[in-house]
Formats: C-alpha cells, structure tokens, sequence
C-alpha cells in the first residue's frame, strides 16, 4: 500500500519514509542494512526460509550497489576523466 500524499497520507505518515530515503542516498545505508537482517530473522524464526533468502538477496545487492571501489592508475593521466555509472 502506497504511504505517499497520492494515497492523501498525512505529512507525518510519510516523511520518516522520505528522510529515510534522502538519508539512504547520502550514503546512510546501516539503518536499512538492520531493517532488513530484522527481517530476514524474523523470516527464519518463523521458518519462512523463501522470503529470507529473498531477503538475504536484497542485502547483498544493496551492499554491492554500495561498495567502494578505487582506481589506481599506473601511469599519471594529463585530461578530464568521466565516470559513467549504470543503475
């Protein structure tokens, strides 16, 4: 179910869920990492063993999505670099 104003909620209905979102894209991504092994825990107490492996899976890929890489270059580059990144 939508918690959004299009689904006329009240501001106090859906802004912690936009905060957590802004705060998601800033790079704050261990309150949602927590919320879903929660989840995930929940799902093995209650031996619903498919719905925490799609949880599981989720955890993962947002970790991936939020790795830190880093280039090392062995020779000094004199010009602009572009980064290109797919979502």
């Amino acid at each position: 179910m939508c918690k959004g104003r299009c689904a006329l909620a009240d501001l106090g209905s859906y802004q912690p869920i936009t905060a957590a979102i802004a705060s998601f894209f800033k790079g704050n991504t261990k309150p949602i990492e927590q919320e879903i092994r929660q989840k995930m825990k929940n799902a093995i107490d209650q031996q619903h063993f498919e719905r925490a492996g799609k949880l599981r899976d989720i955890l993962l890929s947002l970790q991936a999505f939020t790795e830190q890489q880093t280039a090392v270059i062995a020779s000094p580059i004199t010009g602009h670099i572009l980064e290109i990144r797919e979502i």
